[in-house]
């Protein structure tokens, strides 16, 4: 990918026959930054530079395997 960003994203594993990128949401949060999903795609901010406020309680939550 020709995008600048942080350690450890910049890391790939390749899969074999595999043609379409894979963005690593996790490898994205551990390097502080934002990825936000809505029914129109993802957009990705960085954390160091970047406040979201949310307005209302979740209505569903998920806690990351170590």
């Amino acid at each position: 990918m020709d995008h600048k960003l942080r350690d450890p994203t910049t890391e790939i594993h390749l899969v074999e026959n595999l043609h379409t990128s894979l963005v690593s949401v996790p490898k994205l949060t551990d390097a502080d930054y934002i990825p936000v999903l809505d029914k129109k795609g993802g957009r990705i901010y960085d954390g160091y530079t970047t406040t979201i406020k949310v307005s209302e309680k979740a209505v569903l939550e998920g806690y990351r395997c170590k």
